[in-house]
This record gives C-alpha cells, structure tokens and sequence, in this order.
C-alpha cells in the first residue's frame, strides 16, 4: 500500500507556481481596475478654465493655517463663491495654484469646490451637489491642504475653475 503522506518535491513546486500565476493575475487585475478615473497628461501644467467659469467668482480669499487633531499643519483658503450666471451649479473643480517666490508653479492641486454650511461648532463643509448654486447666489468656500511644497511663497494660490455641471 502506498504512503499517502509522503509529499512530491514536484507537486509542491507546481502549487507554488500556480499561486504566482494567481497573484500576478490579481495584481494585474487591480492595476486596470485602478486606472478607470480622470487622468491628467501633466499635475503641474493648469488645465484650461471651464466655459461656465467666467460666472463663478471666487472672491474674499483669506489664508489661515492651524494643527489638526495630530498636531500637523493645515493650511485653509477660505473665500465666497458667486454664480452670476443663469444656470444652477450643483458642482465644479477648482484648480489651486501654488506659485513659488519665482513666480513658477511650486503645487497643483484639484480639488471639488465644497461650500461652508455650519460654523459652529466648527467649519462644517459640503459638495455643491448637496448645496447646490443657484443663479444670482453666494456662499462661502474652504479647502484645506495637509501639505504643501516648502517652494511656495505663502502668497494666496490662484483658484481656476476647470470643470461644472450645471441643472
């Protein structure tokens, strides 16, 4: 009677092959999967302004910085957005453009413009989509920003609108 629990040097040897193949096919598999949102050909070339940007003003900008809850810095740019167009904006991308003391580009950042909709207790923020901007209306703004390159000036970052979607 044969032993059969005596194990094939040549067995273990094709599992471990058929579980590599298994691995780099599923690695495979989420590198496309990964891929699938918005890609930009440069991050720090500006992309072009939204054709329904010219209605948005981003007015009022104040800077302030303050250490979040891990005691690392943020930095906020607060403002007020007006719709002086005829549509409503139920959301839009904004492009912020930090320059360096050259004047070049030192970070690019897009981020969804969210609007302020409590202030107290604290800042409370939401997507336009949730809030949306109706034609004529005003409403005040913040993004914050965790990291920013040691090349920007401190100066207020340019605010570019470059997408909408408009009801």
């Amino acid at each position: 009677m044969p032993n059969l629990l005596r194990k094939d040097p040549h067995r273990s040897w094709l599992a471990m092959c058929g579980g590599g193949v298994v691995v780099l096919l599923i690695l495979g598999a989420l590198a496309l999967v990964g891929r699938g949102g918005p890609t930009y050909s440069n991050p720090d070339t500006p992309l072009p302004l939204d054709p329904y940007a010219p209605h948005l003003a981003l007015t009022d900008r104040k800077l302030s910085s303050a250490l979040n809850f891990a005691g690392e810095p943020v930095t906020y740019v607060d403002g007020s957005v007006t719709n002086s167009g005829d549509q409503t904006v139920i959301n839009a991308m904004v492009e912020v453009v930090f320059k360096s003391a050259a004047g070049e580009i030192a970070q690019i950042e897009r981020e969804p413009l969210q609007v302020i909709q409590s202030r107290d207790p604290y800042v409370s923020t939401v997507l336009l989509n949730s809030a949306p901007l109706a034609a004529g209306k005003s409403s005040d703004f913040r993004f914050a920003f965790g990291r920013i390159s040691r090349g920007w000036d401190g100066k207020y970052p340019e605010l570019r609108v470059i997408s909408t979607s408009l009801q």
